[in-house]
């Protein structure tokens, strides 16, 4: 294996137009790493990947750039994609005649992951509001209790004693049976998720929720929060910036990034004191006052 890094930074320098971004960048990707670059909007993370992939708006004024040993100052932009190296969008666009479906598969009974009668039962029946009645009486099911409890958390606390059971009792050949040999299925983990996570934690059972992503980096999500953080909190430059830059805003992305560092250039640039909640009060009343003496 070669002892060459995948990408090799070097002091790196840039300007958009007249104004220098980066300023001496130096940076090591070796093959297998998977590096995050983070920072404040407006810190260079879009100039320096734009940069490295030849954008010919930005200028590379000083430094080196080593991509897979080769250097990529002179490459032109095919050159570089031809090497490996790609820009992707942050939210990816729609591409127009391209139209994206979802296949069902249809339930196979003879592949199934469970050999038990009781759970290939419950997986057969998983969709169904209940079990069906001669399976249930059927000897072969010996193995599936069907028990009524009042709530979620009546439930919660039954499959915690019965885990505590299971673990504490010993298998056949004498053995402990563990934790992570136990798992417990619900159809919607929302409304079981904290009863679950409180029960659980009373009886000090070892366990892991997998639950759905939250939405609330979701782009639009993003610009309804940040275009209400930009009334709220006087225009801060992070909030409207991070509206401009959802990909939901009418702005080419090269725009925002040129408004972006003439804005962090400007010398008439302030940060945004965020006022406090009797702050943004004291100030209501004083404008509300106002208003009814003006009248």
């Amino acid at each position: 294996m070669s002892n060459t890094p995948l990408l090799e930074i070097t002091g790196l320098h840039a300007n958009i137009g007249a104004k220098e971004i980066l300023k001496g960048v130096s940076l090591t990707i070796n093959a297998g790493e998977v590096h995050a670059i983070m920072g404040p909007n407006g810190s260079g993370k879009s100039t320096l990947a734009n940069v490295l992939m030849g954008n010919p708006n930005y200028t590379m004024t000083s430094g080196e750039v080593l991509f897979k040993g080769q250097r990529l100052q002179g490459m032109k932009v095919d050159e570089r994609a031809r090497l490996g190296l790609f820009l992707a969008f942050q939210y990816p666009v729609a591409v127009p005649g391209v139209t994206i479906s979802t296949e069902s598969l249809a339930r196979n009974p003879q592949k199934t992951r469970f050999t038990t009668p009781a759970l290939a039962t419950l997986e057969q029946s998983w969709s169904q509001n209940e079990l069906p009645e001669p399976e249930t009486r059927n000897p072969k099911h010996a193995g599936l209790h069907l028990v009524t409890c009042a709530d979620p958390d009546a439930e919660a606390i039954y499959a915690a004693r019965e885990i505590l059971k299971f673990v504490r009792t010993p298998r056949t050949d004498r053995t402990q049976n563990r934790f992570r040999d136990a798992a417990v299925l619900v159809r919607d983990l929302e409304k079981y998720h904290e009863p679950l996570q409180r029960v659980f934690s009373r009886y000090e059972i070892p366990f892991f929720l997998d639950r759905r992503e939250s939405v609330a980096h979701h782009p639009l999500a993003e610009l309804t929060r940040s275009a209400l953080r930009t009334i709220v909190y006087q225009w801060s430059h992070d909030d409207w910036f991070a509206a401009l830059k959802t990909g939901l805003v009418p702005v080419a992305e090269l725009d925002v990034d040129r408004l972006e560092n003439e804005a962090l250039g400007s010398p008439d640039r302030r940060p945004a004191r965020r006022l406090g909640r009797g702050e943004h009060h004291r100030r209501h009343r004083r404008r509300h006052g106002d208003l009814q003496s003006s009248h």
